[in-house]
């Protein structure tokens, strides 16, 4: 895999070196396809025996393709210093960088629908960077490109990941980008907002601040768990998670308390289960 030390794009006159790319030929996307094949390989000669000696075949399920958001991928082209400049002096210059962008991203949500034998109807993208826009420059340059997504790749459910901090844009995600999941918000994002404009509407997952895991800090671990519980999950369609993402020296034991505290105080009533 190269390395890329500095951004591709510093201007205009760089549009050019994008014109050829194909995102499933590159880096970590360009291995998808041959890691799902080589997993499925090796799942062939695993058999899954359970206590009460059933054995199953293990099955890999087909994964849903995923990409970064137009401005997060842009802020990778760019660096996000850059590009933020440059939707203040040059806006006609980014929306042609944007529109390349989305055009690549759909072109590769269609490759490994065909590669994968499945739809793009489930899609799922991350959009990180579009939290640090304002409402006005969302709508700029972040929410035509969301829904050229949506529409040209014929999206039954619209899911978009956002785990910054996006108390400014939750109205909007909800009246105007009609977002139906957002699987992942940040810890920093408020509860309340979420509830007022989202909760019952929208399917939630997010949770406690992730560094609490690495401190083992168990006690405001379920503190948190529970007040998200308490403002989220009596209108349905809410999972339990951290609040993104768990640093790798976590305590597994931490991650376990989570667990406990969703299957304690989480649990929907019978009647409600259907509502996910």
């Amino acid at each position: 895999m190269k390395l890329v030390k500095e951004p591709i794009i510093h201007g205009p006159r760089d549009l050019e070196k994008l014109e050829d790319i194909r995102m499933w030929e590159y880096g970590c996307t360009g291995k998808f396809i041959p890691y799902y094949k080589e997993m499925e390989k090796l799942a062939a000669d695993v058999e899954l025996v359970y206590s009460d000696n059933v054995s199953k075949e293990l099955v890999v399920s087909k994964p849903i393709p995923g990409s970064e958001g137009p401005i997060t991928n842009a802020g990778w082209l760019m660096g996000s210093h850059r590009l933020f400049t440059y939707m203040v002096r040059d806006p006609d210059f980014v929306h042609s960088l944007l529109e390349i962008i989305t055009e690549k991203v759909i072109e590769l949500y269609r490759y490994l629908s065909v590669e994968l034998e499945s739809s793009t109807s489930y899609i799922g993208f991350r959009d990180d960077l579009a939290a640090y826009l304002s409402p006005k420059l969302y709508r700029k340059f972040a929410l035509p490109y969301h829904l050229e997504y949506f529409e040209k790749l014929h999206v039954k459910r619209r899911r978009l990941h956002m785990c910054g901090k996006i108390d400014h844009l939750i109205p909007l995600l909800v009246e105007e980008e009609n977002i139906e999941m957002l699987p992942g918000f940040g810890y920093q994002t408020s509860v309340e907002l979420l509830e007022k404009y989202m909760a019952g509407k929208v399917i939630l997952a997010g949770g406690p601040n992730p560094m609490l895991f690495e401190l083992c800090e168990n006690e405001r671990i379920e503190a948190y768990s529970r007040y998200y519980i308490k403002h989220l999950a009596p209108y349905g369609g809410y999972l339990l998670q951290d609040g993104f993402n768990i640093p790798p020296a976590s305590d597994p034991a931490s991650i376990s308390h989570m667990s406990r505290i969703a299957y304690t105080y989480g649990r929907y009533p019978q009647k409600r289960m259907g509502i996910i």
